[in-house]
């Protein structure tokens, strides 16, 4: 745990705290701070993998939807005093692979944070200002599918064709008359 009062100084000069664990990292930049509660304490803990509470893991289980994911959860639940860098290291399978990040808001929905990439050291990192159960899951491409493409060139095509008999008929056949 850390006393919030350790954000003052680095918010006062623009510094940068780092908590380093063997499994995660936490870094803040003291010109990304918000305001807080200096007489509280923070809990810089988080469960990776199977430390997870089976609790949190049947959630996530529904979440995923059947896909293959990896858990972590804060001890923190709620806002942080600012932004926050997290690298967590995550499962080997994941490793090399862009993943889709994902909080579990307190109604239990799966929110999108956003996408990264897993290194070869299987490392993840990412900015929060929250903090909650979370996962990962390999990302699905985001694209528009072929079809969609053609249907929409299609429908610009049909457009064009329309107001090329529009001018023909409003111009050229107008003159004949």
């Amino acid at each position: 745990e850390v006393a919030l009062e350790m954000f003052d100084s680095i918010a006062q000069d623009g510094g940068k705290l780092v908590l380093q664990s063997k499994s995660y990292q936490w870094r803040f930049d003291g010109n990304k701070l918000a305001a807080y509660d200096s007489a509280a304490t923070l809990n810089t803990g988080i469960r990776l993998g199977n430390e997870v509470a089976q609790e949190d893991i049947s959630t996530l289980e529904k979440l995923s939807e059947g896909e293959s994911y990896f858990p972590f959860s804060f001890e923190h639940h709620g806002a942080l005093p600012g932004e926050a860098e997290i690298c967590i290291r995550v499962d080997d399978t994941f490793t090399g692979k862009t993943v889709d990040i994902y909080s579990v808001d307190d109604a239990g929905n799966a929110v999108l944070e956003g996408t990264g990439k897993v290194t070869a050291d299987g490392e993840l990192t990412f900015t929060t200002s929250h903090c909650s159960l979370w996962f990962i899951k390999e990302s699905t491409a985001r694209g528009m599918s072929l079809g969609t493409i053609l249907l929409i060139v299609a429908g610009c095509l049909a457009g064009l064709a329309a107001a090329g008999i529009g001018v023909y008929y409003l111009f050229i056949r107008r003159k004949k008359v």
